[in-house]
Order: C-alpha cells, then structure tokens, then sequence
C-alpha cells in the first residue's frame, strides 16, 4: 500500500475547510445532472484537466457524498448522487489511471477511468 504525503493531506484538508466555507456563503452544491451521451463537452469547457494522483470519496452520515481527486497540485471535490458513488467510486478505486477535469470553481466536472488489461 502506498503512502500518502502528509503535505497532499494537509491539503485535501485545506481544500474541504475551503469547500465549507463556500457551502456556507452559497448554500449547498446541487447535485449535478445525469449527463448523457454529450459528456466530452464536460473537457472542453474545463479550467484543467490531468492525471489524478489519488482519488476519495467521502462519506456523510445522513446522505451527502463527495468524491474527491488529487491533480495537478490541488484537490478537486464534486458533491456526488449515492447511485454516482456506489458506480464512479468503484471503478475509479480499480483503475489503474484515472484522468480527472475541473471548472473554474475546482469542482470536478469529469472523470475517466483507464484500466490496464
């Protein structure tokens, strides 16, 4: 099992106190809507995307889930549907890659998964 820099996890706490304080000021995410067959737009309106260098998901007590990717230095979270979380999470936790896109606020706005066969 590979270790994970405590300075990557200082971060990822940085970057959820940052999270709450915007929830605080702007009220909570919405979840996002199903995307269909359309989803490649979701790159190309990106502010970035890159490789992921680690991929959680959170789980609150009582129904709020984020999945969260580490990329390019930085945490990107997005509030995810528990039918998201029980497909996304367990494909991207068996990847062997996962590439991950971003808006300008840092919210996710893809995520691809690559497995290796």
């Amino acid at each position: 099992m590979a270790t994970i820099n405590p300075d990557v996890v200082r971060q990822l706490e940085e970057a959820h106190a940052a999270l709450m304080r915007r929830i605080e000021s702007e009220g909570p995410p919405v979840e996002a809507a199903v995307a269909g067959p359309a989803a490649p737009e979701m790159v190309a309106g990106a502010a970035g995307c890159a490789t992921a260098q680690h991929v959680l998901v959170d789980h609150y007590i009582g129904g709020v889930r984020r999945l969260w990717g580490y990329a390019n230095g930085a945490w990107h979270p997005r509030t995810i549907a528990q039918v998201e979380e029980e497909g996304i999470a367990q494909v991207a936790f068996a990847a062997d890659r996962v590439s991950v896109c971003w808006d300008d606020s840092d919210q996710l706005t893809f995520i691809r998964c690559w497995k290796q066969y």
